[in-house]
This record gives C-alpha cells, structure tokens and sequence, in this order.
C-alpha cells in the first residue's frame, strides 16, 4: 500500500484489494480470512478517496489509530504496530465506518446517476458533460462534453455499460454509445421533448423516456432507434419510470400521486393503479428477486406494492422529515434504501419495515439517487451538493432473528406471516393461540384459548384482521386455512371432516367433506375455490369448496400421513410433505406426480413435517424431524439452500415472507427462527 501510494498509484490498489476480497468470498476461504480481506478493501478505499492519501506517512500516523478497532485489521496490524496514537474512549470503540468516499464531480446539483449491471461503471451529470466513472477509483474514464450535455439533468445507463441515455429537464432525451464511436442518437421524433425521467430495460435493448405531459415512450434501440408509444393514462409530470426485473412490465410513478404499469410488449396497462400515496410519486424501484416496487413519495413516506396483487405488502416507512426523492431495492431484496430532502439516507429491511442502517449523514443538500452495488455491500448515492457519496453496507445485520418475549409454556406448532409482513401468528400444543410483533417479538395479542386439541396450523386473513387456526377456538378441528375472501375458515379435523366457519361469528357454516381417516393438512387455492386435504391414511384430496365434490380423485400419495399441502402461488401445482422423508410437488388439476425434490440428492432424512412455495412459486422450503429445513427449485426438485441447521427438534412449520426475502420457522424447543433467503 506503501508502495502505490508514494508511486502515485494508489487508484489500482483499490480494485486489487477489492479483486482479493472477490477471491475470497467465491472460494472455501476461512471465514475469518475473507473478514480480513473485507476490511482491507474499506480501508484502501477510504484512503484513496481521502486528502490524508496525499501523505503516505499518515496510512499509521492517522487511517491505521482511528480505524474500527473491532474491525478485523484494527485486530490484526495495531499489536504489530508501535509509537502510534492510541485513541480511546466509547466513541472510537463504537464506532462503525459508514461513509467510504466522497467525489466532487459537479459544480451543480447532481441530480441522477446510474451503476451499470456489473457495479464497474457509473454515470453522472456535471454542470456541461456526462462523465463515466470507474466506482473503483472515482476517475472518470469515458467522457462526452458537447452543447448537448450542458446542465443534463437525467441519466442512465445501460446494464453493459456501453451507452447512456441522458436529457436535460424538459428537454430532447438522447443516447450516447460509448463504446462505437460516441455516437450521440435522438430518442425521440422531433417535437417530443419534455424528458424527466429514464430507464433501460434489463436486456439493454429500451430505453423508456417519461415526459412532463404524464406521456410515457418506449424507444427499441437498433440500427436506427423506433419509439413506441405515447403510454398514456398519468394526467401529469412522470417523475420515475422503472423496468420489472424481467423486462416484461414498465413501471410509472407520477406527480398525480399514482403507480401505473404497463405491459412492454402490447403497450397496454395492466390492472389499476396504485393510489396509495397522498403527494407526488417521486421515485419507483422494482425489486430484483420478485414483483415488488418501492414508492418515494412527497408525503414523506415509502410503500412497497405488489402489482400483481395490488396490495401494499410493506408501509408507509417513516423516518424522514422531507420528502423521500429516491429509492432503492438491494439486490437480493431484502433492504432498501431511501434518500430524502432532509439530506439524510436510510436503510429498511424489507421483512420488518424496520430502519436497519441510518440516518447516514454526509450530503448537505438534497439525495436525488441512491443505487446499491450488485453485491449489496456498498450504496452510492447522488446530491444536489454537486458530489456522489459511496457508503458501506455490508454491516448490516442480515440475520436479525425475529426476537422473542417470554417463552410459553407450551411448544409452538406452527406460525404464519401476516399478509403485510408485520405480525406472526403462532398455534401451541396446549391449544393457545398468540399474535406477535415481527420486529419486537412482543405479544401482541393472546393467548387466545378454546382449542381442545393441539393447534396444528395458523394463519392471517387478507386484511390482518383475523387470525385463522386449527385446533378447536370456537369449536373449529384440529388444522385450517383462510379462505382468500377473508371471510370464512376452512378447517380439517382428526375426525375425518373439513368444515367452513364463518370469521366474524365462529359458527359453522357447513360440513364439507367426511372421509375414514383424520386430516392432516388443509390448504386453499388462490382463487378461494377449491380445498386440498392431506389424510392420515397417504391420501391427498383436492374439494370443491362451494359443493364438497371431488375434483382430484384421491391421489395416493404416501404410505403413511400427509404432513402438510399446499397450492403454488398459482394455483397450478401442490406440494407435500409427508413420513416418508420427502417432497413432493403435484400437478393440481390431475393428480399427476410432477417433481419428487431430492431425487438427485440433498433429502430429509425424516419425516417432513412443513412445506410451504415462496411468493412467486420458484421454491419451496421444507421443514423436517430432521432438525433441518431445506430449500429447492420447484421446477427440477433440485437443492438449493441447506440443510440449514438452526434448529434442535422438529420444524412443524415454515413459510416464506410475503416479499420472499426471508423464511421463517418453529420448532417444539424453540419458538422462533428467521433468516435472509437469497435465490
């Protein structure tokens, strides 16, 4: 380090470190090693984009003292190391490095910037040219400065990094390919302008251009650029556009304070708009992992909306005392970030609604963009300051375990997510029935009492209002499920029967079902219409829910109990678990066998006890009396995560988070165990 600095070199030093640290983390390295490796590469970084690095000396008089003494290379260079300063006090042994480097790159506000897809290259605005930057050094390495690029306001670039679109506010939108000769191309036909806000697909092949009239284009990139449009239905200012992760779906957010989506291919829109906000939408953000988006608004708030349910799934978050101008999703979904007037960024977890990381403190005017970095360990953000800060991340608490309060007295048996993410509801042997706060793990209600019998499953109504059991409050059998209308219980008993309840009242509405054998397991397709039961005697059964007729034939699944079923997200596919140790996931409509997962390897070596899809039906978590829950990709039945090892008995359930993000699961010796699901 020594070396490149006194040689004038020290911007290589930054990718070398952060090269070792990649190293580490792809190859069965100790962990305590790739710790080390982490911490030398924020501490070269803050170096190199410090003044202290214009004096070599000061990497021991001043970097080396003042650094984290918890970090790894406080630990393992300051005993090595004599006739330093020796700072003490709380402070410095508290302290935790947030801010890695600061770049000046304008005299004017900088008012958007853009990270390409491999993290390597960022773009920003200066006061008369757009400037590429390598996030490494903070050098800019491509540049264009023209009459064109004078006061640009909006930029992005492509996920190669090969071009950039840009526009100045309420001007022309262009795009500039840096990689062919620095051709400078019109997006849209001439007298269109109004450019506010830009996008590229996550292929890289569209560029959409929201304008100030509300009016949203799509332009095909090619030989000559085609623009598509106008989408219309924003009666104002488009703010913020955003691709889905897939590219199939194009997201608007707009100063009529809506959300709109559109299908990219037909140009048409698709459901209702989101109107959840009470002020300007100035920022949208698709989540990488699945169809959530992320909503800054005016109101000071962010909301998180799925578009395929039309439901918020997480919010209002608070926490700023200005308007939230931009949002961010990490990369694996579990955080995101929010950068305000009140020139502060913050940073939730996306299972909690939590502030988890902030307020980080540095810009001194308003953050007009905040992006993470595609490992999710560091955060870029932007400012009307005219600089573009760089913050560490990876510190963050991932695992945040869903904390308890006093433990019952009775094991639990099961515990499901409520629909907005921010409450669990538990069923016990002993028939009680609680409610916790996500985020606390306090008590929140219960124990509700009532059950003859042990609660074998829980769950939330659609609206979180009621809480679905199985055991016996109000009479109901031993295992149930909520019916997608929240207004009726489904429950399955030892006694052979699946009866309806109505919620509000507790009684009984009918008898839907009588078989020779208890039922496991209840489950309720998306569509609230039909009922699939596990039995005791292997055999699976899917109901109609209205007339109790059978519309699977009894499939014989297992030789023993069906511990748990469940409809995929789509309503297409069933899995199970059952005493046989495995797996299993069925075509709905036929019965017919579609995938045994483990068939390749990875296997329970007991009995599976809990099973459960994730929200967009790519996986399924299983939970065994192994001890272990697994993950696998519901298509091929292929392990993807696990075992995973958290527990000491049996898991009797698990569930996925409404986002996907996390899993949460119980066992008879412990309450609670939650943790970050990364595909």
């Amino acid at each position: 380090m020594e070396v490149v600095n006194l040689t004038k070199n020290i911007r290589y030093a930054t990718s070398i470190i952060q090269s070792a640290e990649k190293w580490c983390t792809e190859r069965d390295v100790p962990e305590h090693v790739t710790r080390l490796a982490h911490d030398a590469s924020q501490f070269v970084s803050v170096y190199a984009n410090h003044p202290v690095s214009q004096s070599t000396p000061h990497i021991y008089a001043s970097m080396l003292p003042f650094w984290p003494q918890s970090q790894p290379l406080s630990a393992a260079y300051m005993p090595r190391a004599s006739g330093l300063v020796q700072p003490t006090g709380t402070a410095i042994d508290r302290r935790r490095l947030a801010l890695i480097a600061t770049w000046k790159v304008s005299t004017r506000s900088v008012k958007s910037m853009s990270l390409s897809r491999d993290g390597r290259r960022l773009v920003a605005p200066t006061a008369d040219s757009i400037e590429v930057y390598d996030t490494t050094t903070g050098e800019s390495v491509v540049s264009l400065a023209e009459e064109r690029t004078k006061n640009v306001d909006y930029v992005a670039i492509s996920p190669d990094g090969s071009k950039v679109a840009f526009s100045r506010y309420e001007g022309t939108p262009y795009v500039w390919d840096t990689a062919n000769g620095g051709t400078v191309t019109q997006l849209l036909p001439d007298g269109v302008s109004g450019g506010i806000s830009l996008a590229f697909s996550p292929d890289g092949s569209r560029i959409a251009c929201g304008l100030d009239n509300g009016k949203v284009y799509i332009c095909a990139l090619g030989q000559d650029v085609s623009a598509h449009g106008p989408l219309t239905g924003n009666t104002t200012y488009v703010l913020s556009v955003v691709f889905s992760s897939d590219g199939f779906h194009l997201a608007s957010g707009s100063s009529d304070n809506t959300v709109r989506v559109w299908d990219v291919k037909t140009s048409q829109p698709v459901g209702t708009p989101f109107e959840g906000h009470t002020d300007l939408v100035l920022s949208v953000c698709s989540c990488p992992t699945d169809s959530r988006i992320a909503l800054g608004s005016h109101d000071k708030t962010i909301r998180v909306w799925d578009p395929q349910t039309g439901q918020t799934v997480l919010g209002p978050l608070t926490g700023h005392s200005s308007y939230v101008s931009c949002v961010a999703f990490s990369h694996n979904g579990a955080f995101i970030a929010s950068g305000s007037a009140d020139n502060t960024i913050r940073v939730y977890d996306t299972r909690t609604g939590h502030t988890v990381l902030g307020p980080l403190e540095g810009h001194t005017d308003c953050i007009r963009s905040v992006i993470f970095s595609p490992d999710s360990t560091r955060l870029f953000s932007c400012s009307e300051d005219g600089t573009v800060r760089v913050w560490n991340v990876q510190d963050i608490d991932t695992s945040n375990p869903v904390p308890t309060a006093s433990p019952l007295s009775s094991p639990i048996l099961c515990i499901r997510y409520s629909r907005s993410g921010t409450r669990l509801v538990s069923g016990s042997v002993d028939g009680s029935i609680h409610v916790w706060d996500v985020a606390t793990g306090q008590l929140v209600l219960g124990p509700l009492r009532g059950h003859e019998y042990p609660v074998l499953s829980v769950d939330y109504s659609a609206d979180d209002r009621h809480p679905r059991t199985d055991g016996g409050a109000w009479q109901f059998g031993e295992l149930c499920a909520i019916l997608t209308d929240s207004t009726a219980v489904v429950s399955g008993s030892y006694d052979g029967t699946v009866r309806i309840w109505d919620v509000s009242t507790g009684q009984q509405v009918t008898r839907l079902f009588k078989g020779d054998s208890a039922i496991w397991s209840v489950g309720i397709s998306p569509d609230g219409h039909r009922v699939v039961c596990g039995l005791g005697d292997g055999n699976i059964v899917v109901l109609d829910r209205h007339s109790g007729a059978t519309l699977v034939r009894p499939m014989d699944a297992y030789g023993n109990w069906v511990g748990l079923v469940e409809f995929s997200p789509d309503g297409k596919r069933l899995v199970s678990g059952s005493d046989d140790k495995s797996v299993v996931i069925w075509d709905a409509e036929t019965g017919k066998q579609l995938v045994v997962c483990g068939e390749s390897g990875g296997a329970h070596s007991d009995s599976v006890y809990s099973v459960s899809f994730s929200p967009n039906g790519l996986y399924v978590a299983s939970g065994s009396n192994d001890h272990t829950v697994r993950v696998w990709d519901s298509e091929n039945g292929k392990l993807i995560h696990g075992p995973l090892k958290a527990h000491t008995d049996i898991v009797p359930s698990i569930q996925f988070s409404p986002g996907g993000s996390h899993l949460v699961s119980c066992s008879w010796t412990a309450p609670f165990d939650s943790g970050t699901f990364r595909p």
